[in-house]
């Protein structure tokens, strides 16, 4: 019995994938599919890549969501404001699909009326359109937003500005006409502070750099939106760095006269307490004493509270370790709240380990030879890091007068805590020649040639060459340095000269000879030397 229904439960299972396989092979088989894809609407597109762009293609089963990707597909293309996809199924050739596009409009001429105080051509650069380019719903309206903003920097805060579309020109493009209402220019009369006890307004409004109100003899107000934030922000600032750290800014409003000539500035602050340091401290130091670090922090108890003093109390260590090596130390000032308006500052001082110098590379000189900057370079290879002998390597090789700017690039390498120095050096023009001539009733006629080049072949040595030659005189000199003799900073000058002068009475006088001079760098005082010849 229960063989005879397990035979009977497999030949059902068996009958019933049948009759599926057969229906599925009917539907495919009765699927549409694309025999014609037919372009219409497009005029500077091409046919081609709406074709390539669509994803459809001839003898491709068409299903319900493939014309919906299509669509998604030419709209990323961003040439066309209307899609649409028509299917023919009784066309005589099969199945036709029908893409139907509309393209955004070319830009035709932009002409602007109503403007007075900014020229067209102003107006035309903050555009930036260009004739024949695609235009759409939303760069006309970023267009407008633009303008407003030109008209707002120059002090026309109520300009209003709309667009007008003109029919299509001879060449089918679209030209706009922007209409501007400029009103009048509007100044800043008076800037007003409410809340405000420990400042005056006149100090309050010294502190802000872009807003300004009329000056009875320094002219008119200034006010631009962009640049406001951060006025207030400055006002903000200076009352924490005068104890008041809780100082706000409420509110602010402008207010314009019934002429809409002139307009006001209100703005209201919240001070609040006034806040005094209270016990300073610090942890966390190994390397340096605690004088040392007393010393750095110009943070005093009883002082009254400044955010600026602890932002460069911070600043000042960080930067003495750095110039020790350790340049991953971090320092964190923890302020706390005490009784009576106290804080109490505490720097929790984190110094990691100190970096190495790994490699000194130099980088940009085409003339200059490396070992003519290297040096002068106070860092070496093995070094401990050293901030300061960066900015003095800096420093001594722009002395040399062969570059126009040195910048430093430290490049960590972070696994073993070392690092490379790269010296990027722009090389300047050096070296004088010039040629002259001259006449006078003492010399008659007198030529000069002088050559002089400060770095010689790249090697930092300096040439020197004068020849006066004339009527009744002739100079000759030359002279040569060698800053760094037998590579030690040594240096060594020799010149020579010759001078002939010819008279009336049938005799030359003539006189020559040389010099040499020898020179050394001294380790103090700092930029000295001494020399003899």
């Amino acid at each position: 019995m229960r063989l005879w229904n397990l035979r009977k439960l497999f030949l059902g299972i068996c009958c019933g994938l049948g009759v599926w396989v057969l229906f599925v092979g009917r539907v495919d088989a009765q699927q549409p599919t694309i025999s014609e894809i037919r372009i219409r609407g497009n005029q500077s597109a091409e046919a081609s890549l709406i074709r390539s762009y669509c994803g459809l293609y001839e003898g491709q089963p068409l299903v319900a969501e493939d014309a919906g990707r299509a669509i998604r597909n030419l709209y990323k293309v961003g040439l066309f404001s209307d899609i649409q996809i028509l299917v023919d199924p009784d066309a005589p050739s099969g199945l036709v699909v029908e893409i139907v596009v509309k393209e955004y409009p070319r830009l035709g001429e932009v002409v602007f009326e109503g403007n007075k105080a900014i020229k067209n051509k102003k107006l035309k650069r903050e555009l930036g359109l260009i004739r024949g380019q695609l235009i759409k719903p939303q760069e006309e309206k970023q267009s407008i937003q633009k303008l407003q903003e030109l008209y707002k920097s120059e002090g026309y805060l109520l300009a209003q500005i709309d667009l007008d579309r003109k029919p299509l020109d001879e060449d089918g493009r679209v030209p706009l006409t922007f209409k501007i209402q400029e009103g009048r220019k509007l100044n800043l009369k008076k800037i007003r502070f409410h809340g405000n006890e420990a400042f005056s307004d006149k100090r309050l409004r010294k502190q802000m750099k872009e807003t300004k109100q009329d000056g009875w003899w320094f002219g008119g107000g200034k006010y631009k939106e962009e640049t406001f934030p951060e006025d207030k922000q400055l006002v903000i600032d200076f009352y924490r760095q005068n104890g008041y750290r809780d100082a706000e800014v409420l509110e602010d409003s402008l207010s314009y006269d019934a002429q809409k000539k002139n307009m006001s500035l209100d703005i209201s602050v919240q001070e609040g307490p006034l806040y005094r340091f209270g016990k300073v401290t610090w942890k966390g130091n190994e390397k340096y004493p605690d004088p040392g670090i007393a010393h750095m922090i110009v943070v005093d108890s009883g002082a009254v509270y400044s955010s600026e003093r602890v932002g460069k109390s911070q600043e000042q260590l960080a930067t003495a370790y750095s110039d020790i090596g350790y340049i991953t130390a971090q320092v964190f000032p923890r302020e706390r709240l005490v009784d009576d308006y106290g804080i109490e500052v505490d720097f929790e001082i984190v110094e990691n380990k100190p970096w190495k110098v790994r490699k000194v590379i130099i980088a940009g000189n085409t003339k200059t030879k490396d070992r003519v900057i290297r040096r002068e370079l106070r860092v070496r290879p093995g070094q401990t890091f050293s901030r300061s002998m960066i900015e003095r390597s800096v420093r001594e090789v722009m002395q040399l007068n062969f570059f126009g700017n040195v910048l430093p690039d430290v490049k960590p390498i972070e696994e073993n805590s070392e690092l490379d120095i790269v010296f990027n050096v722009e090389e300047k023009s050096t070296g004088t020649a010039s040629i002259g001539a001259g006449y006078s009733e003492r010399d008659k006629l007198v030529g000069t040639i002088a050559l002089q080049i400060p770095n010689f072949r790249g090697n930092g040595q300096q040439l020197d060459f004068q020849w006066e030659f004339g009527t009744r005189r002739e100079t000759f000199r030359i002279g040569f340095t060698e800053p760094w003799f037998r590579n030690t900073p040594t240096s060594l000058s020799v010149s020579l000269f010759r001078d002939t002068q010819r008279f009336f009475s049938d005799f030359d006088q003539r006189a020559q000879g040389g010099a040499v001079r020898v020179g050394s760098r001294l380790r103090w005082p700092d930029y000295s030397r001494i020399s003899t010849g």
